[in-house]
């Protein structure tokens, strides 16, 4: 089972510029389904977190310019079972990750949009060493 929430908070503070915040709640269990009975052994529960700010601004000319910072916390337990059929639920870890991010829109005219998105992240996973993971993401529309 999977449930998210998502959230944002944009604030206007000039013509041309805004600050926003978006938020992800994900909740998530992975475990065994037993038909016969209708019942279920969860194995693996994870609380995850997604934060990004971003300070978002709109040139004259048609750009717009997003640098911001992203935040990612995942918690993670396992399950099992005594030998009575009592739960024990043991925590797993944390995985954390964060680092800068750049967006840059530009729409050279109405049938054009080109999006490049940035980001590059500082991945810490419980116990192991930090690495860097660099994403970059073009997506170029054309409208007909």
């Amino acid at each position: 089972r999977k449930f998210s929430m998502d959230d944002s908070l944009s604030w206007r503070f000039a013509d041309h510029t805004s600050w926003s915040v978006d938020y992800r709640l994900q909740l998530e269990e992975n475990g065994q389904l037993f038909w016969q009975s209708w019942s279920e052994r969860v194995m693996t529960t994870r609380t995850s977190h997604w934060v990004q700010a971003r300070l978002n601004h709109r040139s004259r000319a048609g750009v717009n310019l997003s640098p911001g910072f992203t935040v990612y916390i995942r918690k993670e337990w396992r399950h099992d079972q005594t030998e009575t059929g009592a739960e024990l639920k043991k925590f797993a870890g944390t995985f954390f990750s964060y680092g800068p991010m750049l967006r840059i829109r530009y729409a050279p005219s109405v049938k054009v949009h080109i999006l490049v998105d940035g980001v590059r992240r500082r991945v810490q996973p419980e116990g192991q060493p930090f690495y860097y993971i660099n994403d970059l993401d073009v997506q170029i529309e054309w409208y007909f």
